[in-house]
């Protein structure tokens, strides 16, 4: 248990060293405002992330890593019980080939990008259908987050939402159905 907390702490003192002592400079990653359309008992939500993917991400991306980001909608109305549903997308350089691979978990097929300007124009996309439970008023909000990278060079783990300045972006949708209907 104290070898566990001692790895965090350690873990914790070198992503604070990497950020006062390093070029880093963060990104304020946001939503962009969504496009939101209720069809048949579920919602159309389509909206992309902004200002994520500058500054040190050309390097993160290129370095044959795989990157993970997930988009979590939670859903509730009501005040009642809420409902979470993920969609994670996946991006992986391939250095001898000289293109990035975008994966999904919602379909799984691979798309392939020469350039990583069109890797990110797809990688930041956020366009999925979310069943709406029984209610009149719903609350969706959605959270993206990145995945930890491990170095093995330096042997070290790197969380990427430091990336972000720690502050994961969230977009809230608030839907009355009775004004919809």
């Amino acid at each position: 248990m104290f070898a566990a907390l001692a790895d965090k702490v350690v873990k914790g003192v070198m992503s604070l060293s990497f950020l006062i002592f390093s070029a880093y400079e963060g990104n304020n990653a946001v939503f962009r405002e969504p496009f939101v359309e209720i069809q048949n008992g579920f919602v159309s939500c389509q909206t992309e992330l902004v200002n994520a993917f500058d500054n040190d991400f050309d390097d993160i991306f290129k370095s044959g890593e795989e990157i993970v980001l997930d988009y979590t909608a939670e859903v509730s109305c009501d005040g009642g019980r809420k409902q979470s549903y993920i969609r994670t997308h996946k991006a992986k350089y391939f250095p001898m080939q000289k293109h990035y691979m975008f994966t999904t978990n919602s379909d799984g097929n691979a798309q392939y990008f020469d350039t990583l300007d069109g890797l990110i124009a797809v990688f930041s996309k956020y366009d999925r259908l979310i069943p709406l439970p029984e209610g009149k008023k719903c609350t969706i909000k959605i959270i993206s987050s990145l995945n930890k990278l491990y170095f093995s060079s330096q042997q070290r783990e790197f969380d990427l939402n430091l990336l972000w300045k720690n502050k994961l972006p969230e977009l809230d949708i608030n839907i009355d159905i009775v004004d919809v209907q």
